[in-house]
């Protein structure tokens, strides 16, 4: 088994190492390594205790550059993306962007050109462990959160992921499909590896094909998501010859039972779940080898649970021995082993990115399109957000002219510089008002429920009640050209079926009276005149609740277009 080094004492230790990493098939050797560590030394020439962000997609570089700025006794950011918003909020706080952060930044500062005759970096220069590197998540409240992380607290948890699973590792070359801008990725695809000499990829696998053809070359561990374990390729035979996984992490969301399963049997290795955050550090593991079952504590890390399923935690992973309030609710078994049971804040997991509901509400309300917003987790085979929304005048005037997809395309581009990909939602619902119950709070249960219908048949048009009175309402409802109903009806002019105005009206009646279910029979149906895309409804509703009758009325600026009574038993 590898030798632990410490990190203060790591880059003497690399001289002369043989194979440090690999690049593609490219070799990279710890020689080479100290190369790259004195470039970024001397450009990085900055006063001590100035503040760097730094992002780069190759994970030697990114070393190179830390260990650089940790030389330089420079405090080091670590976005957890290098979109416009987040570049934007972090450029008042840094003195330089450093590495790969594209066009966004006026002068980012890429790695150094490489020099044939570069000489490795003093053995001799001082590193302390109280050097920073600071990691930027999505928080328990969606507001970006600064976690500062000091080396030795790092040196702390590689030391314990040593300490539980380092036996299996043996020499064992590390693949990843995670990213390094992240406290799992970081630890388990690189401080891990460079401290143990177990070596390292400096690009991460998009696709777990090309991880299967690593093993012919020697040990593999794989670092992955849920995600990916998730669409691990049934046609790969990770067992070929009689070699397999030297081991298989997961972490940054739950992996479920039957995943965890399908990884055990197709590559003859149980998958480890690490549970942690950015904010804890690493708090337990566990195999999978029924439903539900427990997390093992880290050496070190106690919980306490209280009654209500609240949690606190107590770790040498932190930056001090204060107890810390976890988002995570749970309970512990007889054994010291915990049982999750769900979460206290608004963040999600999608693909294993930390997505902040909060964060989207707020980046959806800060534009020009709505003035309130409500985002909500939507299950099924694949989670996607929905987003409620209370739309502007100027979007109101989108609605009318160009329609809803029109409206929900302008939202997402403009979300798009606030929200990774994987983050922006997929369903769009924009209402008047958000929906209440009687207590006047606003519930997932309701905002669900008006994601019932399909995208594609959205059963109302946008609207707005202009009056709610006992026996008395006025809706107003913008007729945009994308509605459901004016396909095939018809191509060369579309027109508003009469069958979808009275359903309309039935619809938005039983949001404002208690109708009985059963219409009996329609009266004195009138339709006056045709009703096309681009027209402002005004629907009148009258209940007259002792003959159990309901009148309507639609009309515009153009007059009057239909009216009836109908009967209900």
């Amino acid at each position: 088994m590898p030798e632990l080094i410490s990190f203060d004492r790591l880059l003497p230790a690399l001289a002369g190492r043989a194979l440090l990493a690999w690049r593609g098939e490219q070799p990279i050797t710890g020689d080479a390594f100290l190369a790259r560590v004195a470039a970024w030394h001397a450009l990085l020439a900055l006063p001590a205790a100035n503040t760097i962000a730094l992002a780069h997609s190759d994970a030697i570089e990114f070393a190179a550059a830390l260990y650089a700025a940790w030389l330089r006794e420079l405090v080091v950011l670590v976005p957890g993306d290098t979109l416009p918003a987040t570049v934007a909020a972090i450029a008042s706080d840094i003195t330089l962007f450093a590495g790969e952060f594209g066009a966004t930044t006026t002068h980012p500062t890429p790695a150094p050109a490489p020099a044939r005759d570069a000489a490795p970096i003093a053995a001799d220069l001082p590193m302390g462990l109280a050097s920073t590197l600071i990691l930027q998540t999505s928080g328990s409240t969606g507001v970006p959160l600064r976690v500062a992380k000091t080396v030795r607290q790092l040196d702390a948890e590689v030391r314990t992921l040593e300490q539980c699973f380092g036996a299996e590792l043996g020499t064992a070359r590390i693949a990843t499909t995670v990213s390094h801008q992240h406290i799992y990725g970081l630890l388990f695809r690189l401080l891990w590896p460079l401290a143990s000499g177990r070596p390292f990829e400096a690009h991460a696998h998009a696709y777990l094909e090309s991880v299967a053809p690593l093993m012919s070359l020697g040990p593999v561990a794989l670092v992955a998501s849920p995600a990916h374990l998730k669409r691990l390729p049934a046609a790969i035979n990770w067992c070929a010859d009689g070699r397999r996984l030297a081991a298989v992490y997961s972490s940054g969301g739950p992996l479920e039972f039957a995943v965890a399963q399908a990884v055990s049997s197709a590559t003859d290795v149980s998958p480890i779940e690490v549970w942690g955050s950015t904010e804890t550090g690493g708090i337990g593991w566990r195999r999978q080898q029924a439903g539900a079952t427990p997390f093992q504590l880290f050496p070190g890390v106690v919980i306490d649970a209280a009654a209500d399923g609240a949690l606190r935690l107590s770790s040498p992973h932190l930056v001090d021995s204060e107890w810390l309030a976890l988002a995570d609710r749970g309970a512990l078994d007889g054994t010291g082993r915990l049982h999750l049971t769900g979460r206290d804040d608004r963040i999600v997991k999608i693909e294993e990115k930390r997505v902040s509901l909060g964060a989207i509400e707020r980046a959806a309300c800060a534009g020009e399109w709505l003035s309130a917003a409500r985002v909500i987790p939507l299950p099924g085979e694949r989670l996607q957000l929905g987003l409620v929304g209370i739309p502007t005048e100027g979007a109101r005037e989108l609605l009318l002219t160009e329609g809803r997809r029109a409206l929900a395309a302008r939202l997402r581009a403009e979300l798009a510089d606030h929200c990774e990909r994987v983050a922006l939602p997929r369903r769009f619902r924009f209402v008047g008002a958000l929906p209440s119950n009687s207590q006047g709070k606003t519930t997932d249960a309701a905002m669900a429920a008006l994601f019932a219908d399909t995208e594609s048949r959205p059963l109302l048009p946008y609207h707005e009640w202009t009056l709610r009175e006992p026996e008395r309402a006025s809706v107003e409802l913008w007729i945009g050209p994308d509605l459901y109903h004016f396909q095939g009806h018809f191509p060369a002019q579309p027109i508003l079926p009469g069958v979808a105005q009275i359903d309309w009206a039935i619809t938005l009646a039983r949001s404002a009276f208690a109708l009985p279910l059963e219409l009996k029979r329609m009266e004195t149906l009138k339709f006056q005149a045709l009703i096309q895309p681009g027209v402002r409804l005004q629907l009148d509703l009258e209940w007259k609740a002792e003959r159990q009758q309901l009148e309507f009325r639609a009309h515009s600026t153009a007059g009057a277009h239909a009216s009836a009574r109908l009967v209900f038993a």
